[in-house]
Protein backbone atom coordinates (compact mmCIF):
# COMPACT_ATOMS: atom_id res chain seq x y z
CA UNK A 1 0.00 0.00 0.00
CA UNK A 2 2.83 2.42 1.42
CA UNK A 3 4.78 1.46 -2.41
CA UNK A 4 1.76 2.27 -4.69
CA UNK A 5 0.68 5.78 -2.65
CA UNK A 6 4.27 6.34 -3.12
CA UNK A 7 4.37 5.66 -6.47
CA UNK A 8 0.97 7.93 -7.04
CA UNK A 9 2.76 11.10 -5.42
CA UNK A 10 5.96 10.72 -7.01
CA UNK A 11 4.61 10.52 -10.58
CA UNK A 12 2.52 13.03 -9.47
CA UNK A 13 5.38 15.37 -8.67
CA UNK A 14 7.15 14.52 -12.26
CA UNK A 15 3.84 15.59 -14.45
CA UNK A 16 4.15 18.63 -12.46
CA UNK A 17 7.59 19.40 -13.48
CA UNK A 18 7.27 18.90 -16.39
CA UNK A 19 3.89 21.23 -16.72
CA UNK A 20 6.29 24.13 -15.15
CA UNK A 21 8.89 23.42 -17.37
CA UNK A 22 6.48 23.84 -20.59
CA UNK A 23 4.29 26.61 -19.18
CA UNK A 24 5.31 30.91 -19.06
CA UNK A 25 6.85 30.09 -15.38
CA UNK A 26 5.20 31.24 -12.21
CA UNK A 27 3.30 34.56 -11.80
CA UNK A 28 4.21 36.85 -8.99
CA UNK A 29 1.42 38.11 -6.48
CA UNK A 30 1.84 41.11 -4.29
CA UNK A 31 -0.49 39.68 -1.08
CA UNK A 32 -1.04 43.15 1.22
CA UNK A 33 -2.45 40.60 3.83
CA UNK A 34 -1.52 37.25 5.87
CA UNK A 35 -3.45 34.52 4.87
CA UNK A 36 -3.39 30.78 4.92
CA UNK A 37 -2.44 28.31 2.25
CA UNK A 38 -3.60 24.61 3.69
CA UNK A 39 -2.37 24.48 7.24
CA UNK A 40 0.25 26.89 6.89
CA UNK A 41 -0.10 30.79 7.82
CA UNK A 42 1.99 32.99 5.67
CA UNK A 43 2.36 36.61 6.05
CA UNK A 44 2.05 39.61 3.84
CA UNK A 45 4.62 39.47 1.03
CA UNK A 46 5.25 39.25 -2.69
CA UNK A 47 4.72 35.00 -3.79
CA UNK A 48 5.11 33.71 -7.07
CA UNK A 49 2.28 31.22 -7.54
CA UNK A 50 3.08 28.19 -10.18
CA UNK A 51 -0.21 26.84 -11.51
CA UNK A 52 -1.61 25.32 -14.65
CA UNK A 53 -4.88 24.41 -15.51
CA UNK A 54 -3.89 21.20 -16.74
CA UNK A 55 -2.33 20.40 -13.66
CA UNK A 56 -3.29 19.06 -10.38
CA UNK A 57 -0.04 20.42 -8.43
CA UNK A 58 0.07 24.17 -7.07
CA UNK A 59 3.58 25.71 -5.50
CA UNK A 60 3.41 28.73 -3.95
CA UNK A 61 7.69 30.53 -3.50
CA UNK A 62 8.62 33.24 -1.69
CA UNK A 63 10.53 36.37 -3.80
CA UNK A 64 13.90 34.61 -3.16
CA UNK A 65 12.48 31.27 -4.09
CA UNK A 66 12.31 29.21 -1.65
CA UNK A 67 8.96 26.97 -1.81
CA UNK A 68 6.55 27.62 0.99
CA UNK A 69 4.06 25.42 -0.15
CA UNK A 70 3.14 22.68 -2.48
CA UNK A 71 -0.28 21.18 -2.97
CA UNK A 72 -2.36 18.80 -4.98
CA UNK A 73 -6.01 20.62 -6.43
CA UNK A 74 -8.77 20.15 -8.40
CA UNK A 75 -9.85 21.22 -11.74
CA UNK A 76 -12.07 24.87 -11.52
CA UNK A 77 -13.78 24.88 -14.94
CA UNK A 78 -15.42 28.78 -15.57
CA UNK A 79 -17.45 30.05 -18.41
CA UNK A 80 -15.04 32.76 -19.32
CA UNK A 81 -11.09 33.62 -19.93
CA UNK A 82 -9.65 36.12 -17.46
CA UNK A 83 -7.01 38.58 -19.02
CA UNK A 84 -4.68 38.26 -16.14
CA UNK A 85 -3.85 35.50 -13.77
CA UNK A 86 -5.12 36.14 -10.17
CA UNK A 87 -5.99 34.99 -6.55
CA UNK A 88 -9.20 34.53 -4.98
CA UNK A 89 -9.25 34.41 -1.51
CA UNK A 90 -11.77 33.15 1.24
CA UNK A 91 -12.18 35.51 4.39
CA UNK A 92 -13.66 35.24 7.21
CA UNK A 93 -13.48 38.16 9.58
CA UNK A 94 -10.28 38.62 9.50
CA UNK A 95 -8.38 35.98 7.95
CA UNK A 96 -8.09 35.01 4.59
CA UNK A 97 -7.60 31.13 3.09
CA UNK A 98 -6.22 31.30 -0.80
CA UNK A 99 -9.28 29.41 -2.79
CA UNK A 100 -8.63 29.94 -6.20
CA UNK A 101 -6.02 30.34 -8.53
CA UNK A 102 -7.24 31.30 -12.38
CA UNK A 103 -4.96 31.42 -14.68
CA UNK A 104 -4.68 34.18 -17.73
CA UNK A 105 -5.80 33.22 -21.16
CA UNK A 106 -7.67 29.96 -19.92
CA UNK A 107 -11.22 29.11 -18.98
CA UNK A 108 -10.11 27.82 -15.58
CA UNK A 109 -7.29 27.27 -12.79
CA UNK A 110 -7.00 25.32 -9.65
CA UNK A 111 -9.40 25.15 -6.71
CA UNK A 112 -7.64 24.69 -3.54
CA UNK A 113 -9.31 21.80 -0.98
CA UNK A 114 -10.15 23.64 2.13
CA UNK A 115 -8.00 23.13 5.48
CA UNK A 116 -9.69 22.04 8.56
CA UNK A 117 -9.41 25.82 10.27
CA UNK A 118 -11.38 26.98 7.11
CA UNK A 119 -14.07 24.63 7.69
CA UNK A 120 -14.19 25.28 10.54
CA UNK A 121 -14.77 28.87 10.67
CA UNK A 122 -17.16 28.62 7.59
CA UNK A 123 -19.92 26.83 9.94
CA UNK A 124 -19.66 29.55 11.78
CA UNK A 125 -18.25 33.26 10.33
CA UNK A 126 -19.99 35.00 7.03
CA UNK A 127 -17.58 34.38 4.20
CA UNK A 128 -16.67 37.56 1.81
CA UNK A 129 -14.23 37.13 -1.05
CA UNK A 130 -10.84 38.86 -2.12
CA UNK A 131 -9.38 38.64 -5.42
CA UNK A 132 -5.96 39.97 -6.62
CA UNK A 133 -4.34 39.92 -9.80
CA UNK A 134 -1.46 39.31 -10.88
CA UNK A 135 1.23 41.95 -10.75
CA UNK A 136 3.20 40.28 -13.48
CA UNK A 137 4.86 37.41 -14.97
CA UNK A 138 8.19 36.29 -12.82
CA UNK A 139 11.21 35.76 -14.83
CA UNK A 140 13.12 32.75 -13.69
Amino acid sequence: MFTRRFHIIAAAFLIATGAWAQSDGPVRFDIPFDFNIGDRQLAAGRYEVAASPGNPILRVRTRDGYTVWMGVTHALTTRDVTSASQLVFNKYGDRYFMSKVRVAGADGGRQLFPSRQERELARTATLARATLTAARRSSQ
